[in-house]
């Protein structure tokens, strides 16, 4: 009977300290909330009427006494659900778990539940130790399940199937569609009961406790703390009810009795009075063992000591915390009297409580000593009781010496904090936030405003604020309720100027009344400095976002936080994608960098800075760029990384260019050695420092000769001294070309050689390249000398006639002299055709002999000039071979070169028109040669020397110009002549050569021919 009177004074102090106050009570009655329900069994069950389960009952239990408004709003899917509290501001779920992701847009209650995350398999399984026994194994879970999320985050082995609910993944692991289910205990153990999962069985449980908590939409969050004072009135007692209930209890297939109705009447009618009986008294029984435990429950369940004394002094019952806090045993604390725990109390001051208490609380404080003789500082209520007309003492004491000290703490913090205000260079006020009025300032305020401390206390804060006292009154309120505490204001001083300051308002309470306690800081100059610093922000953000560099900073926990628009313009990624997560940087890096990158950051996180490194980024769309990259480590105070800082330069190129110079160097190396022109590296002195084998076979020499000769020694007297300027100009130009010289080899041989000098890089060395000529010079001057045939017999047909001329006159003169026919006149006419004729054959001598000289000479000649030479030199051959010329070379241009040349040039052209047209047997009629000069502009101009011979098979034309390629029989030519005009176009006269077929009309009638278009740059 004592322990049921204890129940109502136990009632009593959890309804008082878990009370709702009236703010708070007003606060729920003005919200009403939807509530997001899905079928997650056995914590939210819904159906066309009603909302069961677990989570649901405990709510309704919880706002049973409030005027909380509220409607439940069903849907099938829990991802829907969530996507509802995002746009919902009053949307709340009564099942679910905080996560980073929800904690975005939800805020959450303490929990109501807490269970293991478990794992659920086939019957005939073994049970799981370890969760890394999964690994390689499919799970099917819940998808945005709080269960699927920490799985995939801790073991991402493991292949997770995600499905619509439990039930889903039951049913998938009962047709061993997949080896396993995962889900918090409950659900598991409800599903496999309800829907009589008899092959399945609970086979192991995760490290993971599932926080069962109710989420708000964060408009709300300001209900959570009463949310939470309203959890913690539900009992623990009604929790495990309601927990027994719905985990427990298994579903019990209905059958149908219809035939036995009849045999249980009958026994109905004769054993109905024993059963009602009976069930009263089990009822009565059960009600009392009931209430027996939940007393006894309750009075256990209180954080404070609760125990029964007699008068005398005994001790008749006790909560345990009683027992715990004394430390005695359960046969001692039969013993034991209030005497023994409570020094202070002797008989006599124990009678003297006693006579005071009535059936009101009487409070005291006094010291309890423990078992171990530890003494504390005890808080005690007491009252009198009476049961069965005996009278008892109700005593429940509180440990308050930790609050005692707090006390003795506060006082000298208040000391404290007085001598810190009145003392502290900050520049302090104490402020009523009602009035306005200032109630009092330190000796900092009284020096820094010139204000004395008696002119303070008459002032109002409007006195040394500008603004509306409207709007100060929202501010001191602001502060007030805590919703903003700094302020940056303008104030007046007494002596009129006005300073920027940074007011930092707290409400303190002082002699029971609330006050604004505000620190005062004049940021005056830090403003103009935050200006500059602004400015210097932007500026530095300014050179920042367009650098030529990427430019990112990551945190300890690595996020890139900060990366700057040269870098996301070329990743293909926005500030937010790459911030949205840890680690988010490392999908840009190849396969084969990560581990090294990331390993990078794990170092920076311990304190230690990798300075530089060079690793490639791929952007979005899969463009591969190399960086080298410069890091910079931000420490915090205890060493470790706050943030990294890295400037990544684009080397992509730099690398590239790196690349090809190495390829170009072992290709130099494989020509150096494999090439058949003989190559040599000199010192500056043509001293031999390296030579291939193509150069000891054109000397003669071996390597260990060659290595103790110079270049210089093997040149012949006669071209040494140019020799020598051809050295000084490689070392002035950087390179001499096509210097033919005679060079003396083993045996005192000599041969002449095409040589050309670079100087190296390093501006120290020669790279010499010679090719032994000497046949090619014989050759060419064969060439020559049958060129000069040709030239002879195109001589001798522009002579023919002329002499035939010169001939006829002197015949038809001898002939009419004879005759005595011959006037004086005819004599004149005939000497003027025989001086016309002789001037003629002159003049073709004159041509010869200017083409036959070796005349090197560069000047500035005309183009047209050069080519009528070259007809005037050809044109007889042309005719005698029924070969029609016909020109348009109306354009012209100066050009710098040797006429003599040119002319050889273009009569080579010609020539091998000539022979090609005789060669393929043209007919008479068709056999044409077109040349046409055509200004480009007015440095350049395109001459076209066309014929008809048919062109040439498209497999030889790019051979054309080679040395000794030709396709006449060996006794027509030597296959130099073009390869010579080749060298004479481009080396002599700044020309380029292009060969084609082309198909053209002339006089209505088409023609296929080979056509040599030259381009020449003034």
């Amino acid at each position: 009977m004592i322990r049921f009177f204890l129940f109502f004074f136990i009632i009593i102090e959890f309804a008082y300290t878990l009370e709702l106050t009236p703010k708070e009570k007003q606060n729920l009655s003005n919200i009403s909330l939807n509530i997001y329900v899905t079928n997650w069994e056995p914590f939210t069950i819904h159906n066309q009427n009603s909302v069961s389960g677990i989570s649901a009952e405990i709510w309704e239990k919880m706002i049973l006494n409030t005027n909380l408004n509220y409607t439940y709003i069903k849907d099938e899917n829990f991802t829907k659900a969530l996507n509802f509290i995002k746009n919902d501001k009053n949307g709340m779920i009564i099942a679910t778990s905080s996560t980073k992701a929800r904690e975005e847009y939800g805020s959450f209650t303490k929990p109501i539940v807490s269970f293991p995350i478990s794992i659920a398999t086939n019957i005939k399984e073994n049970f799981i130790v370890n969760l890394k026994e999964l690994e390689g194994k499919t799970v099917a879970v819940g998808e945005n399940y709080t269960a699927f999320m920490l799985l995939k985050k801790h073991f991402p082995k493991i292949k997770l199937i995600p499905v619509k609910d439990t039930l889903e993944a039951l049913d998938l692991l009962a047709k061993e569609k997949v080896y396993a289910a995962a889900d918090i205990l409950p659900v598991l153990i409800f599903n496999m009961n309800k829907y009589n999962f008899t092959n399945l069985k609970i086979s192991g449980t995760s490290e993971f406790n599932f926080d069962v908590k109710f989420m708000l939409n964060k408009h709300n969050e300001e209900l959570i703390p009463i949310l939470n004072k309203l959890i913690d009135s539900v009992d623990e007692i009604s929790k495990q009810n309601i927990l027994n209930k719905w985990i427990y209890t298994k579903q019990i297939t209905q059958f149908n009795y219809t035939y036995l109705y009849w045999l249980i009447a009958l026994s109905l009618v004769s054993i109905s009075f024993i059963l009602f009986r009976q069930r009263i008294l089990n009822q009565n029984k059960q009600l009392i063992e009931q209430e027996k435990n939940r007393y006894e429950n309750l009075m256990n369940l209180s954080s404070d000591m609760v125990s029964i004394l007699d008068f005398d002094g005994n001790l008749l019952e006790y909560s345990k915390q009683v027992q715990k806090h004394l430390g005695y045993s359960d046969e001692e604390m039969k013993r034991l009297t209030v005497f023994d725990w409570d020094k202070n109390i002797d008989k006599k001051s124990y009678d003297n409580i006693c006579k005071q208490l009535t059936s009101e609380p009487f409070h005291f404080q006094t010291k309890h000593t423990k078992k171990d003789k530890t003494v504390y500082d005890a808080d005690i209520t007491a009252v009198k009781i009476n049961i069965n007309d005996k009278t008892f003492i109700y005593s429940s004491a509180r440990d308050i010496t930790n609050q005692n000290k707090l006390l003795k703490e506060l006082e000298n913090s208040k000391k404290r904090f007085e001598n810190m205000f009145r003392t502290h260079d900050s520049v302090m006020l104490l402020i009523n936030p009602d009035s306005g009025k200032i109630i009092d300032a330190n000796n900092s305020a009284i020096k820094f405003y010139g204000f004395s401390l008696d002119e303070f206390k008459n002032m109002n804060i409007s006195d040394i604020n500008p603004l509306s006292f409207e709007i100060l009154h929202e501010k001191t309120e602001e502060a007030k309720k805590l919703k903003t505490n700094a302020f940056r204001f303008n104030h007046q001083l007494k002596d009129g100027s006005i300073k920027i300051v940074e007011v930092n308002s707290s409400p303190i309470e002082m002699d029971n009344e609330i006050i604004l306690f505000s620190i005062i800081k004049d940021i005056t100059k830090e403003i103009e400095l935050e200006k500059t610093i602004i400015k210097e922000k932007d500026f530095i953000s300014t050179i920042i976002n367009n650098a030529n560099a990427a430019i990112a900073a990551i945190d300890h926990e690595g996020y890139m936080f900060m990366i700057n628009e040269y870098a996301q313009n070329f990743l293909g990624y926005t500030q937010k994608e790459i911030s949205s997560e840890p680690f988010f940087w490392s999908r840009f890096l190849p396969e084969e960098k990560k581990e090294k990158v990331i390993d990078i950051i794990k170092k920076a996180q311990k304190g230690e800075i990798v300075k530089s490194f060079k690793n490639s980024w791929i952007s979005k769309n899969a463009e591969e760029r190399v960086f080298e990259w410069s890091n910079t480590l931000v420490k915090k105070d205890d060493g470790s990384m706050n943030y990294l800082v890295t400037i990544g330069i684009d080397v992509t190129d730099r690398e590239n260019i790196q690349k090809r110079i190495l390829e170009q160097k072992q290709e130099f190396e494989t020509i150096f050695k494999t090439s058949k022109d003989g190559m040599a590296i000199t010192d500056l002195k043509t001293n031999f420092l390296e030579f291939n084998h193509a150069y000891e076979e054109i000397s003669g020499y071996t390597k260990e000769e060659l290595l103790k000769k110079s270049s210089l020694e093997l040149s012949s007297h006669e071209h040494k001294n140019k020799m020598k300027e051809m050295i000084k100009t490689a070392i002035k130009t950087g390179h001499v070309g096509n210097y033919e010289k005679e060079s003396i080899v083993r045996g005192d041989k000599r041969i002449i050689v095409n040589m050309s000098i670079t100087l190296l890089p390093d501006k120290k060395r020669f790279l010499i390249v010679i090719k032994d000529i000497t046949m090619l010079k014989q050759m060419e001057k064969q060439t020559k000398l049958m060129a000069m045939g040709e030239m002879i017999g195109n001589i001798a047909h522009q002579w023919r006639q002329p002499l035939s001329v010169i001939t006829t006159a002197i015949s038809g003169l001898r002939i009419r002299d004879e005759l005595s026919l011959l006037e004086k006149d005819e004599i004149k006419e005939t000497s003027d055709i025989i001086i016309k004729q002789a001037k003629y054959l002159s003049n073709t001598i004159e041509n010869f002999k200017n083409f036959i000289k070796e005349d090197k000479s560069v000047n500035n000649i005309s183009l047209v000039e050069s080519i009528k030479k070259a007809i005037n030199i050809v044109e007889a051959s042309l005719q005698n071979n029924y070969i029609k010329l016909h020109l348009e070379i109306e354009d012209d241009l100066i050009i710098l070169g040797n006429s003599n040349e040119l002319v050889e040039a273009l009569i080579n052209i010609i020539t091998n028109s000539k022979d090609m047209l005789k060669l393929r047997d043209i007919k008479e009629e068709d056999r044409l040669i077109l040349i046409n000069t055509n200004k480009l502009d007015e440095h350049s101009i395109e001459l076209k020397i066309l014929d008809s011979a048919g062109g040439a098979e498209e497999n030889i034309i790019n051979r054309i110009l080679e040395p000794y390629f030709t396709t006449k029989h060996k006794s027509q030519g030597t296959g130099l002549g073009l390869s010579i005009v080749d060298k004479i176009v481009r080396e002599r006269h700044n020309g380029s050569i292009n060969i084609y077929n082309e198909i053209f009309n002339y006089k209505n009638k088409q023609y296929k021919g080979l056509c040599f278009k030259i381009i020449f740059n003034s």
